[in-house]
Formats: structure tokens, C-alpha cells, sequence
């Protein structure tokens, strides 16, 4: 047992040793393994450690090159600077001017240059557009006056009443006698006597009045009346006959038109067109006229037309008040009309017709067309010599007050206004030239005829256009002798 026993004993021994030396041969093998693992990477660090170096070495070169690079900079700047101050000294020099006097001669000369650049393809574009408006306008203005067969409504204010009767012919034209006293108390209006003629003739400023006197002159005149009572009665029964028969026009004129009723005041002012003249142009049938054009032209163009014929037909209704209210018919009329609950479109129209406000519809440019349309179409008013006259004087007036102009051509009876401005001169002037005036550039002789032409809309009251056309000639005048 114990020689068994040591057997096994010499067997686990041996077994340990065994495993000894294969546990020793295994931590030396990774031993192994690590330190080469280690040698490796100590051999890559030591690479990238030299590549870094390597970098470094280049990013200093580099930061050199640039250092010199920037002082090359530097220095090339400053002898840039140094070339250009010597430059602008031989500049100024040459030139006798200052770098800041040449820089400003170059931004005025290029800020005239873009100015007229400016004005030319602003004056293409206006003239383009109205062009094509014109075109458009005229088409339908063309097709609306082709529509309408309506013709001139010229009046002659028959104001003069003849009397017969000697007596009675006496009683009113003596200012002192009580027939003539009572009688202008009664109208309003004053009488003119023709002794040659045994004729009256009513005098006011309210044509209305004039109407009333008119008649009751007349019945006067038939009847041989000089009481001054009964005289009361006859103005009594032509006042109710009068506002009777305005009322009536003014109700037919809105149920003619297909037009809805209108606030009294505002029919009432339309009645009262109907004894209005202006330049002979009886004004109810003038405004029937202008609702009736702009009526058709709303209708070419889509537009309302009722709204259209109501602003034609009101568009003169101050007319009938400027005997009562200082201002301009069209601001008294659209007064009116605001006050009377009209469309803001219609009372617009009424105000704007004449440029007394702007226009903020094509209602209104189509009411202003058709007010045009119908006064300047031939034969549609009646213009006194002395009218004419002074009007043609007004548009020389306004036209001559620029300094720069020289003369001022009225022609086509006032349609076309030729202005011409100083140019190159020399020697003597026509009588109607003014003696010197400013030389014009090329640039400000379409802003001359805009500011012309604004001035003449804004003082003159004309039917139609007038054309204004800048002239600026060369003449050289030598006389030999």
C-alpha cells in the first residue's frame, strides 16, 4: 500500500510539474506577443511623431512664406498709394482742378446723363401707354358717338318781352314808378327798357328768376297790368306753375333715363337745369346727353350702367346753385349729392369732372369723356368773340411765364399751343419774343410743356385737349447793309 501509495504521489508530482511547465510555456508565449505587440506600436508612434514634426516644420515654412507675403503686401500698397498721390498731383496739375472738384464733375455729369436717360424711357413709356390708350379710347368713344343720334341743343334766352301798350310800357320801365317796384321785389330780377322797340328785357342772375319774370312780364304785358296787387297774384300763380313744372322735368328726366327716384332737393336741382344755358347749351339736355354717352361707354366696357348714367346726369347740378354759393359748380354739386345719400361713385364723378378732386373710378374718367364729347362736338355751344378773345390771351398768359420761354403760338383756335424757348441767337428779335430767357437742355424741355400743360388744366375751363409743343430753335440773324 505505501509503494502504491507513493506511485500515486509521484504520479500527481510529475502531473504538477507538467502543468507547471506548460503554464510557464504559455505566459511566455504571450509574453511574446505582447512585447512585439508593444514594438509595434511603438514603431507606429514613433512614424506619426515624425510626421507631425515633419508638419510642423511645413506649417512653419508656411506661416513664413505668408509673414512675407503680407509685408510684400504692404509695401506694394504703399507705393501703390504713393504712384496714385503722385498721379493726382500731376492730375490736378494738368487739369486745374481738385480730386474732390473732379469727382464732383463726374457724379453731375453722370447724374445728368441718367437723368435724361431716365426722362427718355419714362417719355417712351408714357407716350407707349398713352398710345395704346388712345387707341382703346378712341375705339370706344368711336363706336359710343356712332350709337348716339342725338343732336345739338342750342338756346337762345328769349328774355325780352315787347310791350305794346304805352302805359304799361311806362310803369315798368320807370324805376321809380311802384309797378316796377313791386315787380323786381317780387322776382328778383331787374328790367332794361328799349324805347325804340316799346321792349322790356328781364335782367338776374338766377336763371330760374329770369324764367319766373320772364313770364309774368309776358302775362303783364298781354293783360296790361300795372296794379301792383294783382301783380303779387300773377308772380304768385307762375311760382307754383314754375316749381310744378321743375318738378315734373326733373321726375321725367330720371324715369327717361331708367334711373331710381332721387332725394327732392337733388330732382329739383335737375328740373332746374332745364331754364340753364351755357354758351346756348341748354344743360338738361346736355346732361341727358353726357348720362346717355356714359351710359354707353360703361355698357363697352362692363361697367355699371345706371351707376354711369346716374353720375352723367347729376354731374352739372351745381350748376344750378352758383347764383346762390361762391366755389365751382362740380364741388357744390358733389356737396349735394354726399348730402343727399348718393353713391360715393356718382358724387365723385359730380366733384371730379372738372379736376376739383380726384377721380377714384372709371365712372368718373367716363363722365369727363362724355361732358368733353359733348360740348366740343361742332355745333353743340355758342362762344361770343370777346369770350374767345380773352380765353386765347389766358392760355398766351399762362404759357409765356417760364423765364426760359420766347414766344407762344396760340393756333387752332386754342387747341395747340406752340412754345418756343431760347436757343442760339443772334441778332435782333421779333417784336413778340421776349428780349433774353435761360438756355434749355434737352433733357428739361419735356418737363417744361408737363409743367405747362398742368398750369393750363388747372386754371382754364376748356372742352377737349390742348396740345403743348416745345420748340427750341438756332437762328443766326445778320443783316447786310
Amino acid at each position: 500500500r505505501e509503494q502504491e501509495h507513493r506511485r500515486q504521489l509521484a504520479e500527481t508530482e510529475a502531473e504538477l510539474e507538467r502543468d507547471a511547465a506548460e503554464e510557464q510555456s504559455g505566459e511566455q508565449s504571450l509574453l511574446d506577443s505582447s512585447s512585439a505587440e508593444i514594438d509595434e506600436r511603438e514603431a507606429v508612434l514613433q512614424q506619426r511623431e515624425q510626421d507631425v514634426a515633419e508638419l510642423t516644420l511645413e506649417v512653419r515654412q508656411r506661416e513664413r512664406q505668408a509673414q512675407e507675403s503680407r509685408e510684400e503686401a504692404k509695401r506694394l500698397a504703399r507705393e501703390r498709394e504713393q504712384v496714385l498721390r503722385q498721379r493726382r498731383v500731376r492730375l490736378e496739375e494738368i487739369g486745374e482742378l481738385t480730386a474732390e472738384e473732379m469727382v464732383a464733375q463726374l457724379v453731375e455729369e453722370t447724374r445728368q446723363s441718367a437723368t435724361h436717360a431716365g426722362q427718355l424711357r419714362l417719355r417712351l413709356q408714357e407716350e407707349r401707354l398713352k398710345e395704346d390708350a388712345a387707341l382703346a379710347a378712341r375705339r370706344v368713344m368711336a363706336t359710343v358717338i356712332d350709337r348716339y343720334n342725338g343732336v345739338a341743343h342750342l338756346d337762345r334766352a328769349q328774355n325780352s318781352v315787347a310791350v305794346n301798350d304805352r302805359r304799361t310800357y311806362e310803369a315798368y320801365a320807370t324805376p321809380d314808378s311802384p309797378t316796377a317796384a313791386a315787380f323786381v321785389s317780387a322776382t328778383g330780377c331787374a328790367l332794361v327798357a328799349d324805347a325804340d322797340n316799346l321792349s322790356l328785357t328781364v335782367r338776374g342772375d338766377d336763371p330760374l328768376a329770369r324764367e319766373m319774370a320772364r313770364r309774368v312780364l309776358r302775362q303783364a304785358a298781354n293783360r296790361s297790368l300795372t296794379a301792383p296787387e294783382r301783380l303779387q297774384q300773377v308772380v304768385a300763380n307762375v311760382q307754383v306753375e314754375l316749381d310744378r313744372e321743375v318738378q315734373n322735368a326733373g321726375r321725367k328726366t330720371l324715369r327717361q333715363l331708367g334711373l331710381a327716384p332721387a332725394d327732392p332737393e337733388v330732382q329739383n336741382l335737375v328740373g332746374r337745369l332745364k331754364f340753364r344755358l351755357s354758351y346756348s347749351q341748354n344743360q338738361l339736355k346736355h346732361a341727358i346727353e353726357v348720362a346717355t354717352l356714359s351710359g354707353m361707354m360703361a355698357e363697352e366696357l362692363g361697367l355699371d350702367v345706371p351707376l354711369a348714367r346716374r353720375a352723367g346726369l347729376l354731374h352739372d347740378i351745381g350748376k344750378a346753385l352758383t347764383h346762390e354759393k361762391e366755389g365751382s359748380h362740380a364741388v357744390l354739386g358733389a356737396e349735394v349729392a354726399r348730402r343727399c345719400g348718393e353713391h360715393e361713385v356718382v358724387a365723385n364723378a359730380i366733384g371730379s369732372h372738372h379736376n376739383d378732386e380726384p377721380m377714384r373710378s372709371p365712372i368718373a374718367y367716363l363722365v369727363t369723356a362724355a361732358d368733353a364729347i359733348s360740348g366740343a362736338r361742332p355745333g353743340a355751344r355758342r362762344e361770343s368773340v370777346t369770350q374767345y378773345i380773352s380765353r386765347m390771351q389766358e392760355i398766351q398768359e399762362i404759357a409765356m411765364r417760364p423765364p426760359a420761354v420766347r414766344r407762344v403760338d396760340v393756333m387752332h383756335a386754342g387747341r395747340e399751343v406752340r412754345v418756343i424757348v431760347a436757343g442760339q441767337v443772334r441778332g435782333a428779335v421779333d417784336d413778340l419774343e421776349k428780349p433774353s430767357g435761360p438756355v434749355l437742355a434737352d433733357s428739361e424741355l419735356y418737363p417744361l410743356a408737363q409743367q405747362i400743360a398742368r398750369e393750363l388744366e388747372a386754371e382754364l375751363q376748356f372742352a377737349g385737349q390742348i396740345k403743348v409743343t416745345v420748340i427750341r430753335e438756332s437762328r443766326a440773324v445778320s443783316v447786310a447793309s
